[in-house]
């Protein structure tokens, strides 16, 4: 995962929001799930990408998966999810905030 995430996410914000982007998505929440340890060097990829989606157009599960992994993240880094997140730009901390209450 460390080879390929980061531009698998950077791909995945420049995609029009439909089904291939949704069923890419899904595969990238279930690769995080069963190793979010190896996708974390992508943390702000995956956050960016996340973010890029118009959220009215986004099903109600994968919102959930999306906010499960933002929240697992911000779990497992404790305080330190504050200083990584305070970094990035403030479109995407406040996208984050709002969309997912990270």
């Amino acid at each position: 995962m460390p080879h390929f995430m980061k531009l698998w996410c950077i791909t995945l914000t420049k995609v029009a929001d439909d089904s291939e982007k949704e069923s890419a998505f899904r595969g990238l929440c279930e690769l995080i799930k069963t190793n979010p340890v190896a996708a974390a060097d992508a943390l702000y990829e995956i956050c960016d990408a996340i973010a890029s989606w118009f959220f009215p157009n986004l099903s109600n599960d994968l919102k959930e998966n999306f906010r499960a992994i933002l929240q697992e993240y911000k779990r497992q880094l404790g305080p330190n999810w504050n200083a990584i997140t305070s970094k990035f730009p403030e479109y995407l901390k406040k996208s984050l905030r709002e969309k997912y209450n990270v």
